[in-house]
């Protein structure tokens, strides 16, 4: 993260394509997952998602944890834009509209304010005309490399491309 200065996004360090694939959120490996890609455009992370029958909370609404995960997921890759990988320190959360079953929608957030060590973002969820059903804030601190290659040592690409990740992005 030299000076500070975004970095070029790319969707593979957006989305992972190694040996782990596991994250309840993204991962294609997770049986249970949501499965969620993610694209870069004009300083935004953003997904879609259709709200599941098998995530319900109450009858036919999707369940406030669901939505938690994904705005949670959808603001923790604002950090790679500074080419860093970032955990969750404090979210807040605004329900304004529930979300039906069967209902596309578009998760998006961007960065409020960034330094060294913690970035704070604000993440929204757009109903398919475009109205504010969600909104949140949260602060992710950034992960050390040391941190995180100890963390993925049993996955071997996974590791490889994080080392990859910071040593780009560190010099």
């Amino acid at each position: 993260m030299k000076n500070n200065i975004p970095i070029q996004m790319t969707e593979n360090i957006l989305n992972d394509s190694t040996d782990y694939q596991l994250c309840f959120a993204c991962g294609e490996n997770n049986d249970h997952g949501l499965k969620l890609k993610f694209k870069y455009a004009n300083q935004e992370i953003s997904t879609n998602y259709i709200a599941a029958e098998i995530h319900q909370g109450f009858p036919n609404h999707l369940h406030g944890g669901i939505i938690s995960t994904i705005l949670d997921e959808v603001m923790s890759r604002v950090c790679l834009i500074y080419g860093k990988w970032g955990m969750t320190a404090n979210m807040s959360i605004k329900y304004l509209k529930p979300i039906t079953i069967g209902t596309k929608f578009k998760a998006v957030a961007k960065t409020i304010r960034q330094n060294r060590k913690l970035i704070e973002v604000s993440g929204k969820i757009f109903l398919p005309d475009n109205s504010l059903a969600i909104e949140s804030s949260g602060i992710f601190l950034f992960i050390e490399s040391e941190k995180l290659l100890k963390m993925s040592e049993k996955f071997p690409v996974l590791s490889s491309s994080w080392e990859k990740l910071y040593k780009i992005n560190n010099k």
